[in-house]
């Protein structure tokens, strides 16, 4: 049987609700997103709020899983500045079939660009690779430079490891469930993203007039 929100959680919610209110209307305000994640962040760990215990908060913290978060932010920085990324880039764009067959093969070909260098450089470093061969990828594509950076964005939503992204190995701690659930859970999502998600957002930037 479903129990009521404590008082921490309902909080909670509202703070999530309040972030993808502003993150939605970011046009309209001139708010930067990362302003406001980082707002919602500050307003949880006040202890007015209730949602962080009160009491010694570093004896609680688990540090091995911080430096593991600073070591998967860190790793795409690494990859970003020692040139293995650019490297790894003009080698995967030899195989891609950008510029011929159909448009959406052309779109699922950058998305599964950005969905391999997750897998290699994590999540933080896929923007830092991909951004660089945005002018490279338009001219072999024929698209726009702001469609191609866009491309990077549906990748984040197919990923498959928990590793990849450094939100999930934190509520991976958080949570202590196994690796295999968080799999179980992430493989099907990449799954249904590529054959519904992708297809959707093609045509849905095909009719905004983003792809030509």
């Amino acid at each position: 049987m479903a129990k009521p929100f404590a008082a921490g959680e309902a909080r909670m919610l509202i703070i999530l609700i309040s972030c993808l209110a502003l993150w939605a209307t970011d046009t309209f305000h001139g708010v930067s997103p990362a302003w406001v994640a980082l707002g919602g962040g500050i307003v949880c760990a006040l202890p007015a709020s209730g949602i962080i215990p009160r009491g010694p908060l570093l004896q609680k913290v688990n540090f091995g899983t911080v430096l593991f978060l600073a070591g998967v932010v860190g790793l795409g920085a690494v990859v970003a500045h020692t040139g293995v990324g650019a490297s790894l880039g003009q080698e995967l764009i030899g195989f891609l079939p950008l510029g011929s067959g159909s448009g959406l093969a052309t779109f699922a070909s950058l998305v599964g660009l950005g969905t391999v260098l997750e897998l290699i450089t994590t999540l933080p470093g896929q923007p830092a690779i991909m951004t660089p061969f945005a002018d490279t990828l338009s001219q072999a594509t024929g698209w726009p430079v702001l469609t191609v950076l866009m491309t990077q964005v549906p990748a984040w939503g197919l990923l498959m490891f928990p590793y990849q992204a450094p939100p999930l190995v934190a509520t991976r701690a958080i949570s202590d469930l196994p690796v295999r659930l968080f799999v179980r859970l992430l493989v099907p999502f990449a799954v249904f993203g590529w054959l519904i998600m992708v297809p959707l957002q093609y045509g849905w930037w095909r009719y905004l007039g983003y792809i030509p």
